[in-house]
């Protein structure tokens, strides 16, 4: 029988003793679970929402209100507008933002049409963004009547806005949203007064697109964003 040699041996004992390769796996990390996703910065409610349509242009608006926990953020107002069919024929958005729980805003934008096409329904969805604006509380601008005139078949809406603040208040945000006998929203329009004086007021007027002469028209005025 033959016999190997010593210094074979000696060579395979090593070998011997190692673990064969792959005869067992590293244990691996285990993976990180998924993170909870974060609720949404407040609720926000759309009290109303429609439009008003001059031939090709067309104003779509929402009232949106704070009920708690967006102060601060920036709000989304996506509009879908149909025709009569149903068809989407546009869809657009609007950022504005919060400064104060509670808050009202009149949130709205201008399209045009396309085609030719007549504007039958608005959808608005909100949605409050994580992200948060510069806007600070401010005293509540006091908005003084809206009152409404015609002219050469155009329409305008004015108000006076007193700021009791002491100091002047810059570029607010001012939303109009007119209704009809009924109560249904019919057009509006934004505004951006450069300044309203300290402790003063200043007269703010909307050039508005309405789909027939408005009965009414309200005012909301927002903080800078």
């Amino acid at each position: 029988m033959n016999r190997p040699r010593a210094g074979l041996l000696a060579l395979l004992a090593p070998l011997a003793l190692a673990p064969a390769c792959g005869s067992e796996e590293a244990p691996t990390a285990a993976s990180p679970a998924p993170a909870a996703s974060s609720p949404a910065p407040g609720v926000v409610t759309v009290v109303t929402s429609g439009f008003g349509q001059e031939d090709e242009y067309a104003w779509i608006t929402a009232v949106v209100r704070n009920d708690g926990g967006a102060e601060g953020h920036f709000v989304v107002v996506q509009f879908n507008v149909t025709d009569a069919s149903g068809k989407l024929i546009a869809s657009e958005s609007q950022t504005e933002g919060f400064s104060k729980a509670g808050e009202t805003l009149a949130i709205g934008t201008q399209i045009t049409v396309p085609d030719g096409a007549k504007v039958a329904k608005v959808e608005a969805t909100v949605v409050v963004e994580s992200t948060t604006t510069d806007a600070k509380p401010f005293a509540g601008v006091k908005v003084g009547p809206v009152a409404i005139k015609s002219t050469s078949g155009t329409y305008k809406a004015s108000f006076t806005a007193e700021n009791p603040a002491t100091e002047p208040l810059q570029d607010a945000r001012v939303g109009f949203v007119c209704f009809d006998a009924g109560g249904k929203v019919i057009g509006g329009a934004s505004e951006f007064p450069d300044a309203i004086p300290a402790s003063g007021k200043a007269l703010v007027t909307g050039d508005l697109i309405v789909s027939t002469k408005p009965v009414r028209c309200d005012a909301y005025v927002g903080a800078p964003v």
